[in-house]
């Protein structure tokens, strides 16, 4: 065990997490892609499989690599990354590829003429990586001034937010949403007062109507009516072949690879991978997934109430509650209670660019274990040496 904590250095229960999902997807994925196998791949669904796999053990890989750079490191690359996150949403704007209407991945040739054409990745997935590490590092920076002002929290916080959520909003109105709840909990957490945090709530529900309003007396079928017809066909095909997923999966499933609401739904193997999990395993593989999510989150909350304050805690909490939120509308979408939101599931849907910036997550918050973890160790040693004299 001892040479398991020193290979593997963290949090013991993050990590174990972090293997069963992936685990998960591989199964999973491999059963929700054989129609996909046949329709691009010649029914080869071995080599979708290990195309997946390739994702996954990188994901892994940089998972080990970011647990063992020490989190404080963090703080000065979110800071140097920020620009370039904009950078790469303005050039998904330009140069993105469009797909239903949304510029939302970036073929590498665009930026690196001698890469092939068909390898590409979504931006906004860095992106939100990004700026989590950015505003936490803004707000561990204010944790000795409880009243910094006005200006400061705007011009540090609510601006740069604002900036990405701009930049992203019509590709990608999910993922915007999703980034400024988890800012706004960043900021609760981080001791912000609550008149700025109201105030920045004020602000975005203000120009996300004006938004909304300009949107729709300006463009007769643009991104918005997508929408508007995601939030009033809530009972559509996808939602019928979810429900039949989940109600023929009983209590405990069908057996990996027994299948056949895959071969209906859409985006089995992405937005509605969690109807396949509930429909193969059942309700209890449902609630086991699910499970997995909330002791996530739970580890991390313990990691809080050691250092409440810390740059640490707050990156760490602000990754996770990502994570989660992420899982869980996508599970509302697989279950057909929400709208297609284009949000997979962490760490098990099918998905490059996803899967390695989960991993990258998981990999900073084991860091952060790592260091509190040792801190923890010295203190004891101390306390026990103390007792002795």
């Amino acid at each position: 065990m001892r040479l398991f904590d020193r290979i593997f250095q963290g949090d013991r229960g993050i990590w174990m997490v972090a293997w069963i999902l992936a685990l998960i997807s591989l199964l999973c994925v491999y059963s929700a892609t054989s129609v996909v196998a046949i329709k691009d791949y010649g029914g080869n669904n071995t080599f979708v499989l290990m195309k997946h796999a390739v994702f996954v053990v990188a994901a892994l890989v940089l998972m080990f690599v970011a647990s063992r750079v020490k989190y404080t490191y963090y703080s000065n690359i979110f800071n140097m990354l920020f620009f370039v996150a904009l950078v790469l949403l303005i050039l998904t704007q330009l140069l993105g590829t469009e797909s239903n209407e949304a510029r939302r991945s970036l073929s590498i040739s665009k930026i690196l003429p001698f890469v092939s054409s068909k390898v590409s990745f979504m931006p906004n997935e860095f992106v939100k990586l990004i700026i989590i590490g950015y505003i936490a590092r803004k707000i561990a920076l204010r944790k000795d001034n409880p009243d910094p002002g006005w200006k400061d929290i705007c011009l540090n916080i609510m601006l740069p937010v604002i900036s990405v959520m701009g930049l992203m909003i019509t590709e990608n109105l999910s993922t915007s949403l999703l980034i400024f709840a988890t800012c706004i909990a960043m900021m609760f957490v981080g001791n912000i007062k609550m008149k700025y945090i109201m105030s920045f709530v004020g602000i975005v529900v203000f120009f996300f109507a004006l938004f909304i309003c300009v949107k729709y007396k300006t463009d007769s079928d643009g991104r918005h009516t997508t929408w508007k017809a995601r939030i009033s066909n809530i009972e559509n095909y996808q939602k019928d072949c979810a429900k039949a997923a989940i109600a023929t999966g009983g209590i405990f499933g069908k057996l990996p690879g027994k299948s056949t609401e895959r071969n209906s739904l859409p985006k089995v193997a992405n937005d509605c991978i969690y109807a396949i999990v509930v429909e193969e395993y059942g309700l209890v593989g449902g609630v086991f997934v699910m499970s997995l999510y909330l002791i996530l989150l739970y580890r991390v909350i313990m990691i809080m109430m050691k250092r409440p304050d810390s740059f640490g805690a707050i990156l760490s909490f602000g990754l996770i509650l990502c994570i989660v939120m992420q899982a869980f509308i996508n599970i509302g979408v697989s279950v057909g209670m929400l709208p297609t939101t284009g949000q997979n599931l962490p760490f098990v849907s099918r998905g490059g660019t996803s899967m390695i910036c989960t991993g990258i997550s998981f990999g900073i918050i084991l860091s952060v274990t790592k260091d509190i973890n040792k801190n923890d160790e010295k203190r004891k040693e101390l306390e026990q040496v103390q007792a002795a004299d």
